[in-house]
């Protein structure tokens, strides 16, 4: 099954980028995110992670690869991956930034923002129901629920 993926403004099937991502890693990252679930956790914690880095991969690749591989349970957004929304952004190493358009590094710290509740994780309130796209809002966002 594949599916059509908007990158930086033009949609991609995903057989074609699958074609043109790196088969090898140039080297490992050392990622550390912020973790939290109101539903569990009395205070955010933090979780690190070690997972393959390739060259011009954004943070947003990094979380998916995290998502996919290591753990299904992390929360974060992702909408337009293009750097239009603003939806991903994140505190990444204190700065504030977009997952989508930040470049990876070998050491990073990825909170969500600040002066915002926490739904789970990276995700805050701001955005629950602002981030939605053609097809509704993206399961990797927050369960509507728990929101």
């Amino acid at each position: 099954m594949s599916h059509i993926v908007r990158i930086r403004g033009q949609w991609v099937p995903d057989d074609e980028i699958e074609k043109k991502r790196p088969k090898e890693a140039i080297t490992e990252a050392e990622v550390k995110i912020s973790r939290f679930d109101p539903s569990v956790d009395k205070t955010p914690h933090v979780e690190t992670y070690k997972v393959p880095l390739y060259k011009d991969i954004a943070v947003l690749g990094v979380l998916d690869y995290i998502y996919e591989n290591i753990d299904s349970s992390l929360a974060y957004y992702q909408s337009c991956r293009g750097g239009g929304c603003g939806a991903c952004t994140a505190i990444i190493n204190g700065k504030p930034g977009l997952t989508c358009a930040t470049l990876a590094t070998e050491k990073m710290l990825i909170e969500p923002l600040k002066g915002f509740e926490i739904v789970k994780d990276l995700v805050v309130k701001q955005f629950v129901f602002a981030v939605t796209g053609a097809e509704g809002p993206r399961r990797r966002l927050v369960d509507e629920k728990s929101a």
